[in-house]
């Protein structure tokens, strides 16, 4: 989608609402505006168009962004990548959910449709009970595929049945497997693949703990698996879907560490922008990147 075209303004620049920074400011504390001008700088630190702060470290900074709109995705997946190496993100932009990067860097990761007591419940239940797996196929006699392919996949395996079924019925997805034994009791499972194991990681991510670094790796893995629409995925995607395959299995090993949420905060009517008379063409959020 052509930023330009959706953000057709007669301007790239609009200064924050000097009210809007000081309440901001006054909860996070910013240390680093890296996208100012001499004249519109928030913060002590800060980056012109000409330093260009897409290519500086904001590493350990505590980062105030309202980005220029005519390459959104190119800064809202800087703040994304920052927050992952310890930048505390707070980010201004148009409240515009169908836009790429807002899909695969803040929403995945937001819970924003997940503030509900039964979502946590379930899971609990995953952390102690899930798997999560990224499924390699190794190319055989039987798999004619020339190189390895990847799909990702969750389960649930438990002896009570009940419980089982109610996690089927919730989420209305996936499928129920009997294992019966024996020596001990019977077992089952509820596994689900695809977009449906996307589905389920976004909707319990916030209240992931052990199995949350997982999910993060998969939540990725997934927006890489879907952008294939009848190709095959190149030697370098295939790479990173090797090592992602990986990264799960080590992680399997390691009981938690901390990794990125988002907080979105939509913001009601358009904001008077600072040295523009009118009010912005477009609704605003605000986006929280952070470690936890």
């Amino acid at each position: 989608m052509n930023n330009e075209l959706m953000f057709s303004t007669g301007t790239n620049h609009w200064s924050t609402p000097q009210d809007l920074f000081d309440k901001l400011n006054d909860v996070y504390g910013f240390t680093l505006d890296p996208c100012a001008t001499k004249e519109t700088a928030l913060c002590s630190k800060y980056y012109t168009e000409e330093d260009n702060g897409l290519s500086k470290s904001w590493k350990n900074e505590i980062v105030f962004c309202n980005p220029p709109y005519s390459d959104l995705c190119s800064w809202v997946k800087k703040c994304h990548d920052e927050a992952n190496n310890g930048a505390i993100v707070v980010a201004l932009i148009p409240s515009r959910t169908d836009t790429i990067a807002f899909h695969d860097y803040i929403l995945p990761y937001s819970g924003i449709n997940s503030n509900h007591i039964k979502l946590s419940y379930w899971a609990g239940l995953f952390d102690g009970e899930g798997m999560v797996r990224i499924h390699r196929t190794i190319p055989s006699e039987r798999n004619k595929n020339k190189s390895n392919t990847y799909s990702l996949r969750l389960s649930i395996k438990m002896t009570d049945e009940n419980l089982i079924n109610e996690i089927k019925s919730y989420f209305n997805f996936g499928s129920i497997y009997k294992e019966s034994f024996d020596y001990k009791k019977d077992t089952y499972k509820w596994e689900c693949n695809g977009s449906d194991s996307f589905k389920f990681l976004t909707l319990v991510y916030p209240y992931l703990r052990t199995k949350k670094a997982q999910a993060y790796v998969a939540i990725k893995f997934n927006s890489i698996i879907s952008k294939k629409i009848g190709k095959k995925h190149n030697d370098n995607t295939l790479l990173i879907l090797e090592e992602m395959f990986n990264e799960i299995t080590e992680l399997k090993l390691i009981e938690s560490i901390p990794v990125i949420s988002t907080k979105i905060t939509f913001i009601r009517g358009r904001l008077k922008f600072s040295g523009n008379k009118n009010s912005a063409p477009f609704p605003s959020c605000i986006v929280e990147f952070k470690k936890e």
